[in-house]
């Protein structure tokens, strides 16, 4: 009957004990949404206790968090951009319009200059001299890090274009970060 939970909990009769990979991933992002990244970077697993005992995360989340592939984050290049950063965002919600040959630049000429509305959530962006730095988390299993510029390409080129809208500057970087690999994609 609790109601902490209610928009993360699967209910009982779904569960099989087991969470999917999706529902990992989901567990890394929201630990990277709601930590204290000084905390993070001293003790990962202390902070994951503390934001399961708080609430932030489901017990379940916490379980399944990758404690080695978070501090492995938090020792980074990239985190060490980020800690030195004026400003950080993270989970900043978008709606742009995009052109729809963007999005499936297979489209007719009839069809290449229509708006599309497109909705997401930006991960983490930072300002680095007076530029944004856009930098989207992945949790994909991949054996090395450029099949994830592949396959995420597009969606960090819809993000750049929400950055710039929101927050009036042009983007320098687009970056993915594995915590499967533990390290960063430029694209």
């Amino acid at each position: 009957e609790a109601g902490e939970y209610f928009a993360f909990d699967v209910p009982q009769f779904a569960r099989d004990g087991a969470m999917t990979g999706a529902q990992r991933g989901t567990a890394m992002h929201r630990f990277m949404e709601v930590c204290d990244f000084e905390s993070a970077k001293a003790d990962a697993a202390a902070e994951r206790d503390r934001l399961v005992a708080e609430k932030l995360l489901t017990p379940e989340q916490g379980e399944v968090l990758d404690t080695e592939a978070l501090a492995k984050f938090f020792k980074s290049e990239v985190y060490s951009r980020i800690a030195k950063s004026p400003r950080v965002m993270r989970e900043q919600k978008f709606t742009v319009f995009v052109p729809a040959s963007f999005v499936n630049p297979e489209l007719g000429d009839a069809a290449k200059d229509e708006k599309v509305l497109v909705q997401g959530v930006i991960d983490c962006a930072f300002f680095e001299n007076g530029k944004t730095v856009v930098l989207d988390y992945k949790t994909d299993r991949v054996s090395e890090a450029g099949q994830l510029a592949g396959l995420y390409h597009r969606q960090l080129e819809v993000y750049k274009i929400a950055a710039e809208e929101c927050f009036g500057n042009d983007v320098s970087e687009l970056l993915l970060y594995s915590f499967a690999l533990g390290e960063e994609v430029k694209l």
